[in-house]
């Protein structure tokens, strides 16, 4: 199966189950990773019945964002989707208690915003928040669609697990110092520990087209702008498979023990 999956936009690369079990050690974070969101898509069962999409296991206890309905414009553009609804269809297709589910709820602050009983305090105790600061970045490529560090923190409440995200990965966009300096991008954070893909260079042909970046050196670029120890850090670390694959020691063990994989299936699918 390819990782990417059929409708990904980018013909000229593949990832495939047998890649991620090949080039990912067991006992890995990213082994950990891949068996809890691609085992629905890779791992055929014991009985023979292949599991084709994570919608299979969802049934029981789908990802829902905004399960009381879209509270704004539904026709406005997202970050990686045509529109709200569109967001909410695609969660659907994961398990709520999936590391994919978790990152969709920023959706909620998008589609459905609820003022926070607490407000999530972002900022270090002595800085303050830049409010008008958009989170997607001047460059996201959705023009109209913005994301303030005002919003994250009066739609997020204080003590959630999305509260703690945006404290981890958004502080160095919205926060100002106590001593008046901005810091307008993660790059400022990462000086002393930044986030290292393909740390021995890339090894395959540079010029091949990834998702979400034109090819690896963009993407080892992009990378640099976290912390090692972000969450950011730790999803890009999937472009290793891709751009300086390495073959594992032990290679990850995606499906249940008795089930076999469909090596050549597609995990990562946009459809």
């Amino acid at each position: 199966a390819n990782v990417l999956g059929d409708d990904d936009g980018v013909p000229d690369v593949e990832l495939t189950c047998s890649d991620v079990s090949m080039y990912t050690e067991e006992g890995s974070d990213m082994c950990n990773f891949a068996k809890n969101e691609v085992s629905d898509t890779c791992c055929v069962a014991a009985g023979g019945a292949s599991q084709s999409g994570a919608g299979n296991a969802t049934e029981a206890d789908p990802c829902r964002i905004c399960a009381n309905g879209v509270t704004i414009d539904t026709d406005v553009t997202l970050p990686d989707f045509d529109n709200c609804k569109e967001a909410i269809e695609q969660a659907s297709f994961h398990t709520a208690s999936s590391e994919m589910c978790f990152q969709m709820e920023i959706y909620e602050v998008l589609c459905c915003p609820v003022l926070a009983t607490v407000p999530c305090s972002i900022c270090p105790e002595g800085d303050r928040i830049h409010e008008e600061a958009n989170v997607l970045g001047d460059d996201d490529g959705v023009p109209d669609v913005e994301l303030t560090c005002s919003d994250v923190s009066m739609y997020t409440e204080e003590g959630s697990d999305m509260c703690n995200f945006a404290k981890n990965e958004v502080s160095d966009t919205c926060c100002v110092a106590a001593g008046g300096a901005s810091q307008s991008g993660a790059g400022n954070a990462t000086e002393a520990d930044p986030c290292r893909i393909c740390a021995n260079g890339v090894t395959i042909d540079t010029d091949v087209t990834l998702p979400d970046f034109d090819n690896c050196k963009e993407a080892i670029e992009q990378a640099s702008f976290h912390t090692a120890s972000s969450e950011m850090c730790f999803q890009m670390e999937i472009y290793e498979v891709l751009c300086c694959p390495v073959l594992a020691t032990v290679p990850c063990s995606i499906c249940p023990e008795g089930d076999r994989i469909h090596e050549e299936a597609n995990v990562l699918g946009d459809d």
